[in-house]
This record gives C-alpha cells, structure tokens and sequence, in this order.
C-alpha cells in the first residue's frame, strides 16, 4: 500500500517493448540457407498506469499492470558425461587425446606425461567436482562423435 496525493484529472500511460530474435544481428559464422541456427528468444513486456479520482478533492485511485514474458525452447538435447569420464577414466577416448597430468612439464607445457592408461587417478580428482558429477544426470542417449 502506497499512499500519496492526487489530482481531480485522470493520468494514465502505458507501453509495450518487443525483443526476439528476428530483431538481432546475424552471427559472423551464419550460413545462408542453414535453417537450424536459430537463437530462440523471445521477451515481450508491457506497463500500464492509470490514476483518477473516485471522490473529488478527498478519493483517488492508482492502478499499475506490468507483464514479463520470458520464452525460450523448453527442451534441449545436452550432453552430460558418462560414468567412464565422471571416474577420470578417459581410455576409451584416446583417439580423441591424451590426458597429460598438470604436475608436470614446464610453464610452456613441455616434457609433459600423460596419465598412464588415460586414466586420471581418484586421488586427484577434486571432492568438489565429485559432488557437482552426483547432481548431473546419467546420459539416457547415446553419444555422437566421441569415438
């Protein structure tokens, strides 16, 4: 509750601001012709104030509207780590990379070791990133373009 003096005349305002993605700049790396490369977003929002008097000189009113529309894909395809990776055990992706243990080497990254087998050992594995992985989901899919 608000109180505060007002006139005998009626006042009101109101606007509407519209924000998607048609009104962006495309991205450098837009392709024409390339439908799926979208950026899903749209946000709306209106006001709306009006005061007048319901009594002459002593009975007033105020009313104030605001609205927020917020809209963006709800489902999306992530991708979430699998057990193998959650427990440091990266051998299965070894033709993607090694894993060179950060203990080692100069500041310039040279005479690095990888871990041996690609497998980074629990002991070194933060309790903080375990927590964090045991929040995280399981995938239910299988994933592309890892092997």
């Amino acid at each position: 509750m608000a109180t505060k003096s007002g006139t005998n005349e009626i006042h009101g305002t109101g606007f509407w601001y519209h924000d998607n993605q048609h009104l962006y700049a495309r991205p450098y790396y837009y392709q024409q012709g390339v439908k799926n490369l979208r950026f899903p977003r749209t946000s709306p929002t209106s006001r709306a104030a009006a005061s007048a008097p319901i009594i002459k000189d002593k009975l007033f009113y105020f009313f104030s509207y605001e609205r927020n529309w917020l809209r963006q894909n709800q489902f999306t395809n992530t991708s979430v780590p699998p057990a193998d990776i959650r427990t440091g055990d990266f051998s299965a992706y070894t033709g993607l990379g090694l894993i060179y243990d950060p203990m080692t080497g100069d500041a310039e990254g040279n005479n690095r070791v990888p871990f041996e087998g690609n497998k980074i050992p629990a002991s070194r594995i933060s309790p903080l990133w375990k927590e964090i992985q045991q929040m995280c989901p399981l995938p239910n899919q299988k994933g592309y373009g890892l092997l």
